[in-house]
């Protein structure tokens, strides 16, 4: 290493030259503080051997000088002096001094701290050099993000959620949110939202947000139904997401009288319909595997149908809020969530959000929590796109499924039935209810026609499961039996679709369907189907039922 040799007296100089170069250093000589300056500047030695009293500049003068030249550069200093005063030597580290050698000094102990100080500064060089590769990593990071945040800004430009009817709130864990909220209407004045929620936080997490968006945006300007529409983005996310990622979400249509909700769920906590008075009237499961999981051929798009009366609401939230966790190891809940919205004055998303920041306390939030709560009123006129037309059917058409035993053990015939239909004219906006009337009517003629099942079976868990365990036992079974599913457009009915479903089983008792209340895991799907439909009507002791659904 190159050292500086700094002492007004030559042959301490000289002795100490003699000793360093027989170690293999190089040196460079100053006689006073003045001259060590300028030695530093022009000879930029690594090390420096500084005497104290010396005229012209003494060494602290010349250490403080030298220090303030260095920068984030370590040269050590090592005070050679014969003063033993504390306050003198206090003062040498206090201006820039590293240690300090007395004289007359020794050979060996020189050596050692030469090498000592050696080590120090090759690992301050290190330090700086990985402190110089952090500064430019984060300087390029801190640009990919400013580039990440105009573009996620950009892709959400289109988004409409300032509306009476909705209230919401988006809290990141990081600068970027893997949660996305997002809100359009459609052409027919209905409007449409998305709550999604990618795997993990942060910007990894909200790589998927501009495709979806995009997506989402598409599909609401062309006025799609609920369910395609989320498979539409499933395959979408399917195509770009890795493997270990996927987004749970929650897709909802508001018809524009703001009463009528269509919603498909796929991985995130329980939805809950509220009344105006806050009691919690439904709680909508999660149905679906989350999106960007499942294939095409393996995606399901049934949707639940909702009415809510003018002033009740439907509430939507992530996994962020109800699986917070505070300082006290305390978990935020959902019978803690639950609890608030049925407070006796409706609860408001600002109230859940202040309740949530005092049960966090000064603990940090490990997941984003976004919240949405949509109110039934009538929608605003929204600017609909120009090309949009309520299209009515001009010409007869029927579609007839003839399916028998075998049939009915490998296929469900509905997704392949409302492919069909959809693609005639003025039926694509229709797809949701649809595919609810031909599946609830299939499902009926199949499970209580052929297999002769008891929903009531459905009433506990244990019979639930047991439920399902025997319809694949006696599917399977099954011998002979079919079941017609007929589709038609008549030319005198120009705006009705009837629906016509017979079934070879034994027929049930049509005319004695019980009630069922809100709590009930079966006995929905009949109810459901009349409130869709202009007009039903059962036949042949249960064994056909004719429904008429009106495309307006």
């Amino acid at each position: 290493m190159k050292i500086l040799i700094v002492d007004d007296t030559e042959a301490n100089r000289e002795l100490l030259g003699w000793v360093l170069e027989d170690q293999g250093h190089t040196l460079c000589y100053a006689c006073n503080g003045k001259e060590a300056v300028e030695r530093f500047e022009t000879d930029s030695p690594d090390l420096i051997l500084l005497d104290i009293m010396m005229p012209v500049m003494d060494g602290f003068e010349a250490a403080q000088i030298i220090k303030s030249k260095s920068q984030d550069r370590h040269i050590p200093i090592i005070f050679l002096t014969a003063v033993t005063d504390e306050d003198a030597l206090a003062k040498g580290l206090a201006v820039g001094g590293d240690d300090f050698m007395l004289k007359p000094f020794s050979e060996t102990i020189l050596q050692a701290k030469i090498k000592a100080h050696s080590r120090i500064r090759e690992l301050n060089d290190l330090v700086t050099s990985k402190n110089r590769e952090l500064t430019s990593y984060k300087n390029i990071i801190e640009n990919e993000y400013n580039v990440a945040e105009h573009v996620f800004q950009s892709a959400l430009k289109r988004n409409q959620l300032d509306y009476s009817h909705i209230e919401h709130f988006l809290s990141p864990a990081t600068t970027f949110s893997g949660d996305l909220l997002l809100a359009s209407p459609g052409p027919s004045g209905s409007m449409y939202y998305l709550m999604a929620d990618f795997t993990g936080h942060g910007l990894p997490a909200a790589i998927g947000a501009v495709p979806l968006s995009q997506r989402f945006f598409e599909l609401a300007e062309w006025g799609g139904s609920i369910g395609n529409m989320a498979k539409s983005i499933n395959q979408s996310l399917l195509d770009i997401l890795p493997d270990t990622m996927f987004c749970a979400a929650t897709l909802v249509e508001q018809k524009a009288n703001g009463e009528d909700f269509i919603v498909w769920t796929g991985g995130l906590p329980d939805a809950y319909i509220i009344t105006a008075t806050g009691d919690i009237c439904h709680q909508l499961r999660s149905d679906h595997m989350p999106l960007g999981v499942l294939e095409d051929n393996e995606f399901e798009v049934d949707v639940h149908i909702l009415k809510l009366e003018e002033g009740s609401s439907l509430f939507i939230s992530t996994d962020g809020l109800i699986e917070a966790v505070n300082e006290e190891d305390a978990m935020f809940g959902e019978d803690r969530l639950i609890s608030l919205l049925t407070e006796e004055q409706q609860c408001t998303i600002n109230d859940i959000v202040a309740t949530h920041e005092t049960f966090m306390g000064s603990a940090t939030p490990d997941d984003d929590v976004t919240l949405l709560r949509i109110t039934s009123q009538p929608l605003p006129e929204f600017a609909t796109t120009e090309t949009y037309r309520i299209q009515s059917a001009h010409i007869p058409w029927k579609i007839s499924s003839l399916l028998n035993a075998d049939a009915l053990q490998l296929t469900n015939p509905v997704d392949e039935l409302i492919e069909m239909v959809s693609s005639y004219s003025g039926v694509s906006q229709h797809r949701d209810y649809l595919h609810t009337i031909i599946s609830e009517l299939f499902n009926n003629a199949l499970e209580h026609g052929v297999l002769n099942l008891d929903s009531k079976q459905k009433q506990t868990d244990k019979g639930y499961l047991e439920y399902y365990e025997e319809r694949e036992v006696r599917l399977n079974d099954l011998k002979l039996a079919e079941i017609t599913v007929e589709i038609e457009h008549s030319q005198n009915e120009s705006n009705v679709i009837k629906i016509t479903v017979t079934n070879s089983g034994a027929g049930f008792d049509y005319e004695h369907i019980p009630p069922f209340s809100d709590n009930d895991s079966y006995g929905r799907g009949i109810p459901l189907v009349r409130s869709l439909c202009q007009g039903m009507e059962f036949s042949d002791q249960g064994r056909r039922v004719d429904v008429f659904y009106s495309l307006q």
